[in-house]
């Protein structure tokens, strides 16, 4: 009995997941269609809007991120939850990783570090990284990964430099080069 009840809950996460993307993405696309209004408060109010739909977001995909949906009974049952992680861990984390990467563009580019640190959660967990394999989705969260990190390198840096979450700071993927040659890095002294 409490090995269904837990399962049930581990379903129950998933489906919270993407209640959680579903709302996030009408509030971005609340926030894009009416941000060129020009009235300041209007602005501080859809990106609060957005900011905690993304705080929701972050809540709800957090427990994905750990061993989700793998006590099954016997090897029926252990093939079918491999089915249904395979199908949908990749859907949630690539939408996931999309939110982020918009919020980074929309809110602060601080979230791109969040996208970057998605990958160490992926990679740290056997059971998201066999689900990307399983369901041939990782070169999609390799691309994604790529862009956001591209973004990134590419963003201004932030005027203060608090520690963000996990340790990370910003600075550090701000890339300095000697002179005015960028590529003088890819030369053999």
């Amino acid at each position: 009995m409490y090995e269904q009840s837990e399962m049930m809950r581990e379903f129950e996460q998933l489906i919270l997941a993407f209640d959680a993307l579903e709302d996030f993405a009408i509030t971005y696309e609340e926030f894009e269609q009416n941000k060129s209004s020009g009235e300041p408060n209007v602005i501080h109010e859809l990106k609060d809007n957005l900011q905690a739909s993304l705080v929701q977001l972050m809540e709800r995909v957090n427990p994905l991120c750990f061993e989700w949906l793998t006590q099954a009974r016997d090897q029926r049952e252990a093939e079918q939850l491999e089915y249904i992680r395979s199908t949908y861990l990749p859907e949630v984390f690539l939408y996931y990783h999309n939110a982020l990467y918009f919020a980074g563009h929309s809110l602060s580019a601080e979230y791109l570090v969040e996208c970057v640190h998605l990958s160490t959660e992926i990679a740290g967990s056997p059971t998201l990284t066999s689900s990307f394999l399983s369901a041939g989705r990782m070169r999609e969260l390799v691309d994604a990964l790529a862009l956001s990190s591209a973004a990134l390198v590419k963003a201004p840096i932030p005027k203060n430099k608090r520690k963000l979450a996990h340790g990370a700071r910003f600075d550090i993927w701000k890339i300095k080069f000697e002179g005015d040659d960028p590529t003088a890095i890819f030369r053999q002294p």
